[in-house]
């Protein structure tokens, strides 16, 4: 998870949609080890790459959590969601300050 903060990634609590935000969910091991990352699509939907398998969509992030494993698709749990600024969105600090200019 540390990881993806370099990547301008922060903990949330929620899988809520966002605007102006992409999320990402990260699954653990039982042990605790991560084991596959999911992206937040503009329409709600989850993203996943599974391998070498396609990319699939799912609606849920439970879609893909241990009791998806006789389908070949456990990845553990949802230990985190993290969430960043879109790209070319600006922050809420960047907004205020631009408003802030304007007046």
């Amino acid at each position: 998870m540390q990881a993806y903060a370099t990547e301008g990634y922060i903990a949330c609590d929620g899988v809520e949609l966002e605007t102006g935000f992409e999320k990402i969910a990260i699954y653990v091991s039982a042990s605790g080890e991560p084991t596959h990352a999911a992206r937040q699509l503009d329409n709600g939907h989850w993203t996943s790459k599974l391998g070498d398998w396609e990319d699939i969509q799912h609606e849920s992030l439970a879609a893909l959590e241990d009791d998806a494993q006789a389908r070949g698709l456990g990845y553990g749990r949802v230990a985190q969601i993290m969430k960043r600024p879109k790209r070319g969105t600006p922050t809420s600090e960047e907004s205020h300050a631009s408003q802030e200019k304007g007046q």
